[in-house]
């Protein structure tokens, strides 16, 4: 628990400082902070393009916050039985620098970087941290240990990772007070939350 406490703000330093840096070497890096919370070595995919896309994703949502951002459902996916799953989707909303997205679309690049899988679904665990840590105050963390006090299953789904992620959006909207009091201390409600749930696991 304490290197989780003395590294995080390490990391989103490091994450904020080197945004818009596309270059192999500090990805690495980035993907060097992940797994120092995971217990495995990445078996990572640095392909430019994989580069290009999450570089993007941060440098456009890195200031956004969970609980400012609009929202709109997704209406896409005809004739594409894979994406039809997503329709009428609750997601992030578009304005004029950004392209509306499921959570999936943040997602899958970020699994193809960490863990050069298709499978990503299975791996919010590793995704869901690296999202954090480029964009701390929009994506939350999903990871085991969080489903399990949540009570929403042994391991994280895209399911329960959309469910959670929405549901925190209304909880915080709903509590203005509080975010204002957290801001003006300096604090990420995000991260409060993430800290709250991790020691009520290891209170169990």
């Amino acid at each position: 628990m304490q290197w989780y406490l003395y590294s995080y703000p390490v990391f989103i330093g490091l994450f904020s400082q080197t945004a818009k840096d596309n270059q192999r070497s500090a990805w690495v890096q980035r993907i060097a902070c992940v797994f120092s919370w995971i217990a495995r070595i990445p078996t990572p995919n640095l392909d430019e393009t994989v580069l290009e896309t999450l570089t993007k994703i941060a440098n456009t949502y890195q200031k956004e916050k969970l609980w400012q951002i609009g929202t709109e459902s997704f209406l896409g996916g005809q004739g594409n039985q894979d994406r039809l799953r997503h329709h009428g989707e609750r997601m992030f909303g578009a304005d004029i620098a950004k392209t509306p997205a499921v959570l999936r679309d943040y997602l899958e690049p970020a699994n193809k970087l960490l863990n050069n899988s298709d499978h990503w679904e299975k791996n919010l665990p590793t995704t869901t941290k690296l999202l954090h840590f480029m964009c701390p105050y929009l994506f939350p963390i999903l990871d085991n240990r969080i489903t399990k006090v949540l009570s929403i299953g042994k391991i994280p789904s895209y399911v329960n990772y959309h469910a959670y992620t929405f549901a925190l959006q209304g909880f915080l909207v709903e509590s203005k007070t509080m975010i204002a009091e957290l801001e003006a201390s300096g604090v990420n409600p995000l991260r409060l939350i993430d800290v709250i749930l991790l020691n009520a696991d290891k209170n169990e």
